[in-house]
């Protein structure tokens, strides 16, 4: 059994290619689609995450689990991913998507 507790922290870190850290500001998205019964209705809960890397090119933030149902071994607890970095000198924006 998987028990989470009611926030858990979460990071990202952000390199280049050949190694170094990336410096800029974050903005991550986190959405969940779920079902209700009994007509199972579905609904999309997002919940939006930002800020600046720290160091080793790390960005933290503590997302609730209570909010996000996270339910182990339910369709319905993947989590859909988007991060986006404004690397910060250049202004580069970078944008990745994923399951979680």
């Amino acid at each position: 059994m998987h028990t989470l507790s009611a926030s858990e922290t979460e990071g990202i870190y952000f390199r280049y290619m050949y190694g170094k850290e990336v410096k800029g500001t974050v903005q991550v998205t986190l959405c969940q689609k779920t079902k209700r019964c009994p007509q199972d209705a579905s609904k999309v809960i997002c919940r939006e995450y930002s800020g600046l890397t720290a160091s080793k090119g790390c960005f933290t933030s503590s997302v609730s689990t209570t909010v996000l149902n996270l339910a182990p071994g339910e369709e319905d607890s993947k989590i859909y991913a988007e991060a986006s970095l404004l690397e910060e000198g250049t202004g580069t924006c970078t944008q990745k998507h994923t399951v979680i």
